[in-house]
């Protein structure tokens, strides 16, 4: 049974490597789940409208796949070795801080960080109403 995906091995030859890159500040981590976040960076990281970056998602939730609370303690523990070991619990650490000091860079330049994020949800609402609204599925962001 093949493993896990090595998301580092998609930019770089080792987590060390994928580190550096990172901290480089060369590319953008997009951190999932901080996904709102994220992609507020990456409209002023790309120099794009917000409008530009917004995104729905109306089939959230098809996943038959238990949710991690009712794993097996074993499993978890497996599982967190096993991130741990192939690096990719690092550069996951890295990402998250590399989008924390993006978003702090953002505010020391006077972005309004938490307002534009506001603005990106509301967006998002606007956009799943107009493209459903009397889905039930179009209040799943709110």
């Amino acid at each position: 049974m093949p493993g896990p995906s090595l998301t580092w091995s998609a930019f770089a030859s080792s987590p060390k490597d994928a580190v550096q890159v990172l901290q480089s500040g060369r590319v953008l981590a997009m951190v999932t789940e901080r996904m709102d976040e994220s992609l507020v960076v990456a409209a002023h990281f790309l120099n794009w409208s917000l409008a530009d970056v917004v995104f729905t998602n109306r089939r959230k939730h098809l996943s038959s796949h238990p949710r991690p609370e009712s794993w097996p303690p074993n499993a978890i523990r497996t599982l967190n070795r096993t991130l741990l070991d192939r690096g990719e619990h690092l550069v996951y650490e890295v990402a998250n801080h590399m989008l924390d000091n993006r978003i702090r860079g953002l505010e020391e330049k006077g972005v309004h960080f938490e307002a534009e994020l506001a603005l990106l949800r509301d967006l998002r609402t606007r956009v799943t109403e107009v493209g459903g609204g009397s889905s039930p599925l179009s209040s799943e962001y709110n």
